[in-house]
């Protein structure tokens, strides 16, 4: 009963994981893009 419930609460780790890993890569994108606008509002008041 001891080793389901380890792999269990293993499987729901790795989907965790995989929820932060989407969470992260949707935060760089985001950022990455801010930053490429206001870059270009930079270059466009210079």
């Amino acid at each position: 009963m001891k080793m389901s419930n380890l792999r269990i609460r293993w499987a729901w780790l790795r989907e965790d994981n995989r929820r932060l890993v989407r969470l992260l890569l949707i935060v760089v994108t985001f950022v990455s893009t801010v930053s490429v606008v206001i870059l270009a509002a930079a270059a466009n008041r210079v």
